[in-house]
């Protein structure tokens, strides 16, 4: 979610998204991860009404499948970690994305950041603590020759 802004009466009557990377068609059985991105507007006018709107922006720099987006006090977004390719089918299959990016709306650019100490492909977060700096976390590549146990219920 990117920043909200408050309208003049201090309502709070528009939210922004940005949903950037994933793969090409549905999930699990796509394999190709992307680097496009889009911003959804949602907007509460008049009488409750609601409007949606989106927008292609910008591609970021790289495919990245299961990465995480932290927003920024600037108003910018880091997105860190992810695989280069859809994961669920075959775990382990894709090749860790270790290079974050920052997106910034009010240019519509993607900037490459310093390169990630340990890859985090599927099931990895990121948060941002009161100091500022991001928490990345979360497992690192799970090997292609891990066995997959059924649990019983």
């Amino acid at each position: 979610m990117l920043t909200c802004c408050p309208t003049a009466a201090g309502d709070y009557a528009k939210s922004t998204f940005l949903s950037a990377g994933g793969a090409y068609g549905v999930s699990p059985g796509t394999f190709l991860g992307t680097n496009s991105a889009t911003v959804n507007t949602v907007t509460l006018g008049a009488g409750g009404k609601e409007s949606f709107s989106s927008k292609v922006v910008a591609p970021m720099n790289q495919r990245r499948w299961y990465g995480n987006g932290v927003t920024l006090a600037t108003g910018e977004v880091v997105v860190t970690s992810g695989a280069d390719r859809d994961e669920v089918v075959a775990p382990g299959s894709g090749t860790p994305v270790r290079t974050p990016e920052i997106y910034d709306p009010e240019k519509n650019t993607w900037t490459k950041l310093a390169m990630q100490a340990k890859g985090r492909t599927y099931h990895n977060t990121a948060v941002l603590p009161p100091d500022g700096r991001i928490l990345v976390g979360g497992p690192a590549p799970t090997a292609t020759t891990a066995p997959v146990t059924p649990r019983s219920r």
